[in-house]
């Protein structure tokens, strides 16, 4: 497989994703700088999007008030103008492979760890199709 280079596209993860989405001034300016650079900014996967919602949602006990209007509605703005990866049949297939491999006691541990390298795992596939 190929490494990644600097123009390899960042996808970034859920802490990552929170902390800019609460103005985190070192998150602020690596995508600042990141922008600057690629013209874009990074790419969220389906899976980031869903738990920024899911933890919305588990926050405001299913209903939103009227205080959290904003934040819900600039939260699905920032969703909305990132590409958003899907976690598509070989993205899971490849997840799958990677869980059975590790063992039982150490499962929770790597969840995330196995989680990002599906996701950059899906960004390596997506650019050699052109997804």
């Amino acid at each position: 497989m190929p490494e990644a280079t600097d123009k390899t596209p960042l996808v970034i993860d859920n802490d990552v994703f929170s902390h800019w989405r609460n103005s985190h001034e070192y998150v602020k300016q690596a995508l600042k700088d990141y922008f600057t650079y690629h013209k874009q900014y990074p790419a969220l996967t389906v899976i980031t999007a869903f738990e920024a919602l899911r933890g919305f949602e588990r926050d405001a006990g299913g209903e939103i008030t009227t205080a959290q209007v904003d934040n819900f509605n600039r939260l699905q703005r920032l969703i909305g103008s990132l590409i958003v990866l899907p976690f598509d049949l070989r993205a899971a297939g490849i997840a799958a492979q990677v869980f059975r491999k590790t063992a039982e006691g150490s499962r929770k541990r790597s969840l995330h760890r196995q989680h990002c390298t599906c996701k950059w795992l899906r960004r390596r596939y997506s650019q050699r199709k052109g997804l």
